[in-house]
């Protein structure tokens, strides 16, 4: 079968409850390049099934910031279609096979608050997410997540990915810039916060990769949870704990030279790097 095509470029959205929604039962060829949203409560939700997919999505400038237009947050269907805030969603439902996929130079910002309480505690506004209902064949697949930038003013996690495979993700700028007087009145208590979250999958690189905040260590850099074969080098975090490693990572896990900048936290622990029940094999530290 002939594969379908989608290109934007240039374009203006504003005021949705989703920017651009594509749900495809195979694989597409999309293109998006310079699109401006703002008050979207999702950017780019993009679902595909089997087959191959080329995905290229640079030069968006992408603002979630559409609130609920009740100002006591009292309406319980504040956010319609779907329980989530994600600036750039990528969602592949069945067995890909093959897939190219660039996302590249995108600004986004995530800043929607009170939006999720009392109605939708489980909602956590992610910056970029991806995930594969079947992780794909690493010698039929490529993904790079490269010179990104999110700003988390109300958000919790910058680059979500569960269940890929070898993907780059290299040089993105990712802030928690409003941690203090956002989080705390905003979010559940129990809600962690993460740069950069990787469940399942294997063969990914996390390289030069700048996590921040302007408060305190309460969020982590790098949180990665049974991802074998990775390779985690240069990254840099700044008033933000370091990398958690969580479960099995096989025994060729390399944790290379990153750099971990803490400042007094009178409300918060922090950690350079943490394991818990992980396996990665010798590293030199």
């Amino acid at each position: 079968p002939v594969r379908s095509t989608l290109i934007c470029s240039g374009i203006g959205i504003d005021i949705a409850d989703r920017g651009i929604f594509i749900d495809g039962e195979r694989g597409m060829h999309i293109s998006m390049e310079s699109v401006n949203m703002t008050n979207v409560q999702n950017g780019i939700d993009c679902s595909l099934g089997r087959g191959h997919s080329f995905v290229s999505m640079v030069f968006n400038n992408i603002t979630c910031n559409r609130y609920a237009t009740d100002p006591l947050n009292t309406d319980p269907n504040v956010l319609r279609h779907t329980i989530s805030a994600t600036g750039i969603s990528l969602k592949y439902k069945g067995m890909p096979s093959g897939i190219l996929e660039i996302l590249n130079l995108n600004h986004i910002n995530m800043d929607i608050a009170k939006a999720f309480k009392p109605y939708k505690p489980d909602v956590e506004p992610v910056g970029i997410r991806i995930s594969s209902a079947v992780p794909p064949n690493p010698d039929y697949f490529y993904s790079k997540v490269q010179s990104n930038f999110i700003n988390l003013n109300y958000g919790v996690e910058g680059i979500r990915v569960g269940g890929m495979t070898k993907m780059l993700i290299a040089d993105n700028q990712i802030s928690f810039p409003n941690y203090a007087t956002s989080y705390l009145q905003t979010f559940p208590p129990s809600i962690p916060f993460f740069g950069i979250h990787l469940t399942g999958g294997s063969r990914h690189e996390l390289l030069c990769n700048k996590i921040s905040s302007s408060y305190v260590n309460a969020e982590t850099g790098i949180f990665t949870e049974n991802s074998p074969h990775i390779r985690i080098d240069g990254n840099e975090t700044d008033k933000v704990s370091g990398i958690a490693v969580h479960y099995d990572h096989g025994t060729d896990c390399f944790i290379g030279e990153n750099l971990f900048g803490f400042n007094y936290m009178p409300y918060a622990w922090s950690f350079g790097i943490a394991y818990s029940d992980a396996i990665t094999g010798p590293q030199i530290l």
